[in-house]
């Protein structure tokens, strides 16, 4: 069994993210901290993981166009609203 320990900075709140990868024959575990609660991350194997990744890349990219589109609609209120006064 391997225990090694990373850190990155990660890009949505700026904040240095810590986390354990806990390696054996059968799986991979990733612990990591985050909203003041620790997630245990289970894995697998390579296709699993790569296929999460896929999956948290789609619904980063659908939530970041409801943001926009949010974005857009508040913008599009606040100028007409400011023409109505």
């Amino acid at each position: 069994m391997k225990v090694n320990k990373y850190s990155f900075n990660e890009n949505v709140f700026g904040e240095q993210i810590e986390y354990i990868l806990i390696e054996d024959e059968k799986e991979k575990i990733v612990i990591v901290e985050y909203y003041n609660k620790i997630h245990i991350i289970k894995i697998e194997n390579e296709k699993q993981l790569l296929e999460r990744l896929i999956e948290c890349k789609i619904l980063n990219d659908y939530l970041q166009e409801i943001i926009q589109e949010q974005d857009e609609e508040i913008t599009e209120y606040e100028n007409n609203s400011d023409m109505e006064e």
